[in-house]
């Protein structure tokens, strides 16, 4: 079976492509960033979505990443231990025990206005004020209008919810479905959640869940090492260089969230990556002495770029596809494959694989 093909470009204006120390743009890694609460995160992701599937390269899951978000495998490994399984396959950790995200993410009703107004971020909701008739937001008061409420809506009856992890790696196939949404079930789901709370923690587990065709293709797990606080695990707390054996252990493909200049990144780097860190300040003086005939390393926006085993390091532009013509080189898989296999082994084993769907 041949490498799946991941999305290795990220295009455009509706994802906001961000790096944290150590992660260059370009990477390898498809960055699907909604600032928050700039526009709603989920008609951002599906603009991405609709993007890439217009472009019509080939590739075969979605992989949705946030700037805090950090990978655990090189990219070789990644598509190593993916060229193994079915492309159908849809990674989203869900659930359909709501608990305390009824009374405070699906009860109230918020109004996003970042949908309709450029110069808009905040998410209004109807909290009281002093004055009983008047509705607060973040930094301001509202007088009550058709668009806020104070009612708190109930559960729907026409479909159930499932919550989740906001991030997800989604087929293609399903990507199609979400954009195109050719039973109208996407569509119906879209509305009800652009009013939802932190709406990328159910829209598509419930639209999976809820979908005859792409329920028996759900994969409980985001592929994330996350460290919560507790309770409620609303918040993931900063990984250190403490949690640096932990997310080894764990056969993550990927670990969230990390502060900008942390420690552990230079050795994730260094013994995973086997990337070397990006240059100092005063490590531009010594490359102005550096011979004429010295090979210079490829650099992303003063950081080093980390070649996988499948891009050409004489031309970054066939980077962007492995099966581009006059590619050089092959997929050189490592630990972090067998560790990564060992994992999706586990997870769609006959014991836990049909038992974790959509429950």
């Amino acid at each position: 079976m041949s490498p799946p093909q991941l999305l290795t470009r990220c295009l455009a204006r509706s994802v906001k492509i961000s790096s944290t120390k150590n992660f260059p743009q370009n990477s390898g890694w498809a960055v699907a960033h909604p600032a928050r609460p700039l526009r709603t995160p989920v008609t951002t992701t599906l603009h991405a979505m609709a993007m890439l599937l217009r472009v019509g390269r080939r590739w075969d899951w979605f992989v949705n990443l946030s700037a805090s978000d950090y990978p655990l495998v090189t990219q070789d490994d990644l598509m190593e231990a993916f060229s193994r399984l079915p492309r159908d396959l849809n990674f989203i950790q869900h659930t359909s025990r709501l608990g305390w995200k009824i009374k405070k993410r699906v009860q109230p009703v918020i109004l996003d206005t970042a949908l309709y107004e450029a110069d808009r971020s905040e998410l209004l909701r109807p909290l009281a004020c002093a004055h009983p008739q008047v509705f607060c937001c973040v930094r301001h008061c509202l007088r009550p209008s058709r668009n806020i409420t104070s009612n708190r809506r109930s559960l729907p009856s026409s479909f159930k919810l499932f919550t989740g992890s906001a991030w997800t790696m989604l087929s293609r196939r399903f990507a199609e479905y979400c954009v195109v949404g050719w039973d109208n079930l996407p569509r119906t789901l879209l509305l009800y959640h652009a009013n939802l709370v932190s709406s990328p923690e159910f829209y598509f587990q419930t639209v999976a869940c809820n979908s005859g065709e792409f329920r028996n293709t759900t994969v409980n797990s985001d592929l994330h090492f996350i460290r919560w606080d507790t309770p409620p695990k609303q918040h993931p707390l900063n990984l250190g260089p403490k949690d640096y054996r932990w997310m080894v252990l764990s056969s993550a493909a990927f670990a969230r969230k990390f502060k900008h200049g942390n420690l552990v990144l230079d050795r994730i780097d260094r013994e995973i990556l086997k990337r070397r860190p990006p240059p100092r300040d005063d490590d531009d003086d010594d490359d102005d002495e550096a011979p004429p005939d010295a090979v210079a390393s490829p650099r992303r926006g003063g950081q080093f770029f980390s070649y996988g085993g499948w891009c050409s390091e004489s031309g970054v532009d066939l980077c962007s596809n492995p099966r581009e013509p006059d590619r050089k080189g092959a997929i050189k898989a490592g630990a972090g494959s067998r560790r990564l296999t060992v994992m999706l082994n586990k997870m769609l084993s006959q014991r836990n694989f049909r038992k974790q769907q959509c429950r």
